[in-house]
């Protein structure tokens, strides 16, 4: 027992570490918010590091100004339902497939248990935020893994910074994910 907190100290950290260090353009004037309490002993920043590189990200709504086409479009993997099974007809439709639900700006959210739903319980969140914010869960299929919420300042989503913008959810995703596996998970302030 005490080797192994050894050897997650010595090993664990550089990994963290490795992650944080990704060449990824930050949001500026944001905090963050992930929460892991859905994770599983499978759920490991290891485990999903590979498929995070290219995983489908479901984008909902829009950034003020762009219609949700133009958004999709600048998010690197961005697609829609409709979209992904259409392009991959005879393969795993994407509510059964690992991927992310982004959900920019949106003025009605899932339900936190109905992220990976193929219908989520949308609630409103109108009165319950002051600023834009992009919020997204990690799915394994209908399985919700783990969720991020991005407060930004102000109304304006960095535009031209969308694809690193996603970069460094998906990093958050991962870092969260990567916490001490002795720790219950739980949530994680960025």
């Amino acid at each position: 027992m005490f080797m192994s907190f050894i050897k997650h100290r010595l090993f664990a950290r550089p990994r963290v570490a490795l992650l944080l260090a990704l060449p990824l353009v930050a949001l500026a004037g944001c905090n963050a918010t992930v929460n892991t309490r859905w994770a599983e002993s499978q759920d490991s920043a290891e485990a999903w590091q590979t498929t995070m590189t290219h995983i489908p990200i479901d984008v909902h709504g829009a950034i003020p100004g762009e219609s949700v086409d133009q958004t999709v479009n600048r998010v690197t993997d961005g697609t829609t339902m409709a979209a992904f099974d259409g392009a991959h007809s005879g393969q795993t439709p994407l509510e059964q497939a690992p991927r992310i639900e982004l959900y920019v700006d949106a003025d009605k959210l899932p339900q936190t248990e109905s992220y990976c739903a193929v219908t989520p319980t949308l609630e409103s969140v109108n009165g319950k935020k002051d600023a834009a914010q992009v919020v997204g869960a990690l799915c394994d299929g209908p399985r919700l893994v783990a969720t991020e919420v991005v407060h930004l300042d102000s109304r304006d989503l960095p535009v031209a910074e969308v694809s690193q913008a996603v970069a460094k959810f998906k990093s958050r995703l991962l870092d969260g994910l990567a916490s001490d596996p002795r720790q219950v998970p739980g949530q994680y302030e960025y």
